[in-house]
């Protein structure tokens, strides 16, 4: 049998698991894909250390550990970046389930790194907008970014992953999660860049805007389609359902307070 990979359960966590295929038999692993359970006769191939299930097996290509799963650092981050940029549909279609916690990690990173841009630029007077360098710094301080990245992803997960079983999904919630980590700090990086824009460029940030959460919206539906096994159309409506759940929010706050 191959050995358990970097995000396969080891056996400890298993011991009372069995197989999603022959509930007599005793689980040694999951799926890196879908995350079902596996024992030894169910496991078809090990691709870059991850286990898969026969089910799975004609997307084993699009497995592969992200860099930043294996050793988080710079060179890593800046691969896994590159990564989702060049390859998105091959990185979040071939999200793993675990790990979790390098994973909110990176989240906590890239959410941490653009308002640090953003001061950085406000201290050399590049930001063109009439605002004080002291407004910079509080944008900088009191956005806490740490609180966001936990919050917004746990958010955007939560409510892909209720939408999607509603909608007869079968995936679990670590690959939501994971995938909301690692797709949501777009969001992040179009604040940054929104605070420093000029007031002649202002204009450029309602599409800007709509072009991010489109393109995050589309990430996560490539991870849904794969792990919950959804129809694209059901996929979308997943996808999308963190933002229309959380913009008609706002909006029915905004009602409720205004005079």
């Amino acid at each position: 049998m191959p050995s358990l990979g970097p995000h396969a359960r080891v056996e400890g966590s298993l011991a009372s698991a069995m197989c999603s295929s022959h509930p007599e038999v005793e689980a040694r692993g999951t799926c890196g894909r879908c995350g079902d359970f596996l024992c030894a006769g169910c496991v078809a191939v090990e691709a870059g250390g991850v286990l898969i299930c026969e089910a799975c097996r004609p997307h084993v290509r699009s497995i592969a550990p992200l860099p930043w799963d294996q050793a988080p650092g710079p060179l890593s981050f800046l691969r896994t970046v590159r990564r989702i940029l060049l390859a998105p549909r091959m990185t979040f279609a071939g999200m793993a389930p675990e790990p979790t916690r390098t994973a909110i990690l990176f989240a906590m990173v890239w959410w941490v790194l653009p308002p640090a841009v953003s001061f950085v630029l406000g201290f050399a007077g590049v930001a063109a907008r009439g605002g004080s360098y002291l407004a910079s710094v509080c944008c900088a301080l009191t956005c806490a970014p740490l609180l966001e990245a936990v919050l917004v992803t746990g958010v955007v997960s939560g409510i892909t992953h209720v939408t999607a079983r509603l909608l007869g999904g079968a995936g679990r919630y670590t690959t939501d999660f994971r995938t909301a980590a690692y797709a949501t700090p777009f969001y992040a990086a179009y604040a940054a860049v929104s605070n420093v824009l000029p007031p002649s460029l202002g204009l450029l940030a309602g599409p800007v805007l709509l072009f991010v959460v489109g393109w995050v919206a589309w990430l996560v539906v490539q991870s849904v389609t794969a792990h919950h096994r959804l129809e694209p159309a059901r996929a979308w409506v997943a996808g999308l359902s963190p933002v229309v759940l959380c913009v008609g929010g706002f909006v029915a706050f905004y009602v409720l307070v205004s005079p």
